[in-house]
């Protein structure tokens, strides 16, 4: 598991304090994840995690830390390795949900869709190829 020692500053975040209980309870190994054998996912599970991303403060932050075609920095990339292991640990990797709500999650927090529930959002997810309508309306 992971020794929560060396990130004391991270310490502040519930999220990163439930990684090792997450992890336990999911018995995924993400260091053998092979993304060509992962079916796609259900929209609504995107638009959750999305939507829980979205009320996680230091997350958005982290996100919007650099503009829109810029590199986040170090410190901000490290916060969101650690929130997209939560992310993985907590919704599974057996689909691509968690993936694909990270592809979309910086055009978000740079307004180009309005919030989670914006159309266009919707529409720009489900043009992808590893995300599929599941038929549910809210995230």
């Amino acid at each position: 598991m992971t020794d929560k020692t060396m990130f004391t500053e991270l310490d502040q975040y519930q999220w990163f304090n439930d990684i090792d209980e997450l992890a336990d309870a999911s018995n995924l190994d993400l260091s053998t994840r092979c993304l060509a054998d992962i079916p796609p996912a259900p929209l609504s599970l995107v638009l959750t995690i999305m939507q829980e991303t979205v009320s996680r403060p230091e997350v958005v932050a982290a996100w919007s830390s650099a503009p829109l075609d810029g590199q986040i920095g170090p410190e901000e990339s490290f916060l969101l390795r650690w929130y997209n292991d939560y992310l993985d640990y907590k919704y599974g990797n057996e689909t691509m949900a968690v993936d694909e709500a990270r592809g979309h999650m910086r055009r978000l927090v740079h307004g180009v869709y309005s919030g989670v529930d914006d159309p266009k959002l919707r529409a720009a997810l489900l043009a992808d190829i590893d995300v599929y309508d599941d038929g549910v309306t809210s995230a």
